[in-house]
Order: structure tokens, then sequence, then C-alpha cells
């Protein structure tokens, strides 16, 4: 019979899930920022492991956020939110039936409103 469990948490794991679908947009290191409800601290971690199965229930794909807790503040078993962070890049987007090829020229007419 356990009387008494031990546990060092300041170094906490955060399981994360991800749709079957969105599995090539995270990837091992990534940038990620974790809140828990009821604080709202940010904490900035990266992507540890992605775990190799899919749930077949859920069609979904678990990962984990290793997050330091020297302060305490998080509990076991809390609600946590991840949101991964990705480079932004603006990029132009047009159909391509507004590019006219003349030759080894590609022109693009653009009329701003």
């Amino acid at each position: 019979m356990t009387v008494y469990k031990i546990a060092n948490l300041s170094t906490i794991w955060v399981e994360g899930k991800a749709y079957e679908a969105d599995r090539d947009f995270i990837k091992n290191g990534d940038m990620v920022e974790v809140t828990f409800s009821g604080d709202k601290e940010i904490y900035n971690a990266k992507i540890d492991y992605i775990y190799p199965l899919v749930d077949l229930e859920n069609r979904v794909i678990e990962f984990r956020v290793v997050i330091n807790n020297r302060n305490m503040k998080i509990k076991p078993n809390s609600y946590a939110t991840i949101k991964v962070l990705k480079e932004r890049r603006e990029i132009l987007m047009l159909p391509s039936s507004a590019v006219v090829t003349k030759g080894e020229k590609h022109i693009v007419s653009l009329i701003c409103i």
C-alpha cells in the first residue's frame, strides 16, 4: 500500500494533441506558447517529443512539451492551451489566369482600387 508519493515538479511535461491532418505543421523543436486555465502567464517552450502512434478513435497525434516549473505555479493535471509558433511569411497569391506569358517573360497586371 502506498502511504506517500514524492514527485519533483520543478520540470513538468505538458502533453498536447493535434489532429492527424496537422501533423506536418508540428516538428520536434518547434517553439510553443503554453497557457494554463486561471493563469495569465505565458510559458515559452519547445516540442520535446512527438509520439509515433495515431489515436484511432479521435484521429489525433500526441506530443510532449517540457516546461520549467521552478516556481511551482503549475499543478499536476491542469488544463493547458498550446499554441505552436511558426514563422510568418507574407506572400502574394493570384490566379494563374492573371499571368500573361510572352515568350520567356511572365507579365502580371495589378489594378489597385
